[in-house]
Order: C-alpha cells, then structure tokens, then sequence
C-alpha cells in the first residue's frame, strides 16, 4: 500500500510532464516491511506513463531467515496515470548492504490507485 507520494515536475514539454517521484509504503505477504522509491519519469499528455528508478526495501523476506533485511531494486515500468493509476514495473535485486542475508531475484510489481501486488521469483543464499 501506498502510504505518501511527493511529486517535483522537472519540466513540461509539448503538453509532457517530466517528474521526480519519491513514493514510500508498506507491503505484506512474501516481503513484510516498507519501501521507498525513487523514480524520474513522463507522464504524456495521453496519460500513458513511463518511469525508472530504484526501490529501497526493509523488512522481512520469506524463507530468508529471520530479522530485517534490506535490499535495492532497479526498477522500469510503464502505465496509465491520473488520480488511480495502474502500472506495471519489473524489478531486480540490484544491492543490498553486506549486514544482511543475501537474497537474488527479479518479479513484477502492479499498481492500482494507491495498492500494490508482486510476484517474485528469489532465491537467498
């Protein structure tokens, strides 16, 4: 769940928005804790969207033992956006500091309004 969403418009071009977004939440299921994102992106004057950037995660992961872990996700996707938008990004573990259990992996993560669903494909080591 999308908890806050701070937007800075870089520039406006040809009826184009280029943004900075910082997006920070919670998820539950297989990852238990909060993330915070960091993307730039354009949101065209038909309301399609594209973006980048990374995730930072903290919490559990399943299966990877206990206590919090934290890793970065490189992250790219794309959508329709407005007041509820919907979108679609692929992730990947990117880093994570060398305190914590080293989990590898990729999935998608959905947005719909301010909810979020995932499917990942990990493995810790």
């Amino acid at each position: 769940m999308i908890t806050h969403i701070e937007v800075e418009v870089l520039r406006e071009t040809g009826g184009n928005s280029h943004q900075a977004r910082t997006i920070t939440g919670t998820v539950q299921g297989t990852l238990e804790g909060t993330f915070v994102q960091e993307v730039t992106g354009t949101v065209k004057r038909n309301g399609d969207v594209t973006f980048g950037g990374i995730m930072e995660f903290t919490g559990t992961i399943d299966g990877c033992g206990p206590g919090a872990q934290s890793v970065t996700l490189g992250l790219s996707g794309k959508g329709i956006g407005g007041a509820a938008p919907v979108t679609e990004s692929t992730v990947r573990v990117i880093r994570q500091p060398s305190n914590t259990l080293h989990a590898t992996g990729h999935g998608i993560v959905s947005q719909e309004g301010l909810d979020l669903t995932y499917t990942l494909q990990y493995k810790c080591r």
